[in-house]
């Protein structure tokens, strides 16, 4: 039996973390919600295209005949501002997610690989006749069946 993680979180610590996302979400207030499609569409810079558009900002704050008219240079500047700002807290997120799924997926794992050698435990128990046990290996059949089969349907429809 697999034991990839050994912890765990007490309410206590769960809601201070729930308390500091809350913040995070406070201060980051002026966030824009943003559709699939508009992410497809919507131009977008990367560290590839910065240097690029940091030389046109530059350039247009020096000759001011190539800013277009409708352009707001102090807008722009702020824009690519905030981009660099964020861009190190992103990379933190990212990886703090990536703990956290690790770490459901761990002892989600860790739980349902116990639970298994207990169905099984269960089966065998029944198979040997054992007073009770038939009744609790129907119960988790079922339960597992329904279980493989919500799998089952999930995986044709999520292809």
């Amino acid at each position: 039996m697999s034991n990839y993680i050994s912890a765990s979180l007490s309410v206590e610590d769960q809601q201070k973390i729930m308390n500091h996302f809350a913040e995070i979400r406070k201060i980051l207030a002026f966030s824009v919600s943003l559709t699939n499609a508009q992410k497809r569409t919507m131009p977008m810079l990367n560290d590839g295209r910065r240097p690029f558009t940091e030389r046109c900002i530059n350039y247009a704050t020096t000759d001011a005949r190539i800013m277009p008219p409708y352009a707001d240079m102090d807008e722009l500047k702020k824009d690519l501002s905030l981009y660099d700002a964020v861009s190190p807290l992103e990379m933190e997120a990212v990886s703090i997610s990536e703990m956290i799924s690790n770490i459901r997926m761990a002892a989600g794992s860790d739980a349902y690989v116990a639970a298994l050698s207990i169905y099984n435990s269960a089966k065998g128990a029944a198979k040997l006749g054992l007073p009770g046990t038939k009744a609790i290996a129907d119960e988790l059949s079922k339960l597992f069946d329904t279980q493989s089969k919500s799998s089952k349907t999930n995986a044709v429809t999520n292809n």
